[in-house]
């Protein structure tokens, strides 16, 4: 014979819970007062937490990488993880995902378009192709909306360069007319998934940023070396993560969110257009991007319960006082990304002890940290000494201005003031003499 287990209600009157079976103030079953709902009253519910112990057996259950369909529940709602290719169901119990639908006449209208065209040129109005686009605005505009509507539209030919700052890289560079198209759909589907983000996914987001996020890393750093003596870091990024994205797997995440057929076609319009994974330079890549990665972010988050977790795009960090926590979390995460979205991290990917002084410190997000004090990264030292020499010479020949020197000095001191940098941008400002000649 099966055991009822006892039940907690919400008040003190539960009506048809109320009774030898439910554990209220005011048990009678007289109570008639309807009330909220009533839960199995347990005291031993297990509680997953990145605080967890150093026994590798219950490491190894808290971390069990259940990929296909499980649900996991807290005392707030009912989780449904990923299944195949990360999509979660539409319908659960307990759990509903809700779509968007009818978005694609708000891309196209005139007005999103006018607006989309002002954010394009911005920064680059004096450039040939802005203005070319600028001398018949309404025309171009009408008949990229015609384009829309018609669902005729297909994105331009790629202009490719490479950029080798900070690293060696192929950028992609599309017509006026085909950013224009991508800041209309950015600006009705980018807020569908800003409002689900993780709190610390800093990358490409209003109001966060790589200071932001590298003074949460140290403030975290400093956490845990109080109150545990060591610090860990698990520090990892995915290896050559733009042209590893999977766009089918993309294409499935996106339309878990979006129902509206011609605004997924669009964005499979744009996708395709590049032969693998997203193009460095697509507006929409940085979107995507960050879509892609927030399924690893879910899944750290609801399933290993991790609080101290940091990603910057394809960089992410996490902090604890368990070296051997974070190689179960390291194997349970490797695992999500080669199954579910088909992604290998770098092997630069480590374990290691944060000091206070002397020893190791973390490089993340363009600092060198410590729980004490952080330094500028060696590599940003050496970029801006050959900046100014080259400045210096540049200047010197008249090829350039005095604004465009101050403009990057002090984007550079912009970055380096927020960490113990007074000598050596001293040291750097005063090595070079900006003269002309004759």
């Amino acid at each position: 014979m099966l055991q009822r287990l006892p039940y907690r209600g919400g008040n003190w009157n539960n009506s048809s819970n109320a009774g030898l079976a439910a554990r209220n103030l005011n048990n009678e079953r007289s109570n008639t007062n309807s009330n909220i709902g009533f839960r199995p009253a347990l005291n031993d519910c297990p509680k997953q937490c990145d605080q967890g112990g150093t026994d590798s057996a219950s490491i190894k259950r808290a971390l069990s990488p259940h990929l296909n369909g499980e649900t996991y529940t807290d005392s707030r709602r009912l989780v449904a993880t990923t299944t195949a290719f990360g999509c979660r169901p539409k319908h659960s119990k307990g759990f509903e995902v809700k779509t968007c639908n009818n978005l694609y006449p708000r891309i196209y209208q005139l007005e999103n378009l006018h607006n989309a065209y002002l954010k394009a040129r911005l920064g680059k109005r004096e450039r040939t192709e802005v203005l070319r686009f600028e001398r018949d605005l309404e025309g171009n505009l009408i008949r990229l909306q015609e384009r829309l509507i018609d669902e005729t539209y297909t994105t331009g030919q790629y202009r490719k360069f490479y950029v080798h700052e900070p690293k060696h890289r192929l950028v992609a560079a599309l017509p006026f007319r085909d950013r224009v198209t991508q800041h209309a759909l950015i600006s009705v589907i980018e807020p569908i998934w800003e409002k689900r983000f993780i709190h610390h996914s800093y990358a490409c987001r209003p109001g966060r940023g790589m200071h932001k996020g590298n003074t949460q890393a140290q403030q975290w750093l400093r956490e845990v070396q109080r109150q545990h003596g060591t610090a860990y870091c698990l520090k990892a990024d995915v290896s050559k993560y733009f042209s590893s994205i999977n766009q089918r797997v993309l294409a499935s995440i996106l339309s878990r969110k979006i129902a509206c057929e011609p605004t997924l076609n669009l964005c499979k319009n744009i996708m395709s257009s590049w032969p693998d994974g997203l193009p460095i330079g697509n507006l929409t890549s940085q979107l995507w991007a960050n879509v892609y990665l927030h399924e690893l972010d879910a899944m750290v988050k609801h399933k290993l319960r991790i609080h101290r977790y940091i990603r910057y795009m394809d960089d992410f960090v996490i902090i604890h006082h368990d070296k051997n926590y974070l190689k179960a979390v390291l194997n349970t995460i490797t695992e999500f990304l080669n199954d579910v979205l088909k992604l290998r991290l770098n092997n630069k990917t480590q374990i290691f002890p944060v000091s206070r002084n002397n020893g190791r410190a973390l490089d993340f997000l363009g600092y060198r940290t410590r729980p004490t004090h952080k330094r500028i990264r060696k590599d940003s030292v050496k970029r801006m000494n050959k900046k100014m020499k080259k400045m210096a010479r540049l200047y010197s020949a008249g090829d350039i201005d005095h604004d465009y020197i101050k403009r990057r000095i002090v984007s550079w001191i912009g970055h380096a003031q927020y960490a113990h940098s007074y000598r050596i941008r001293n040291k750097i400002l005063g090595s070079v003499t900006f003269k002309r000649e004759g």
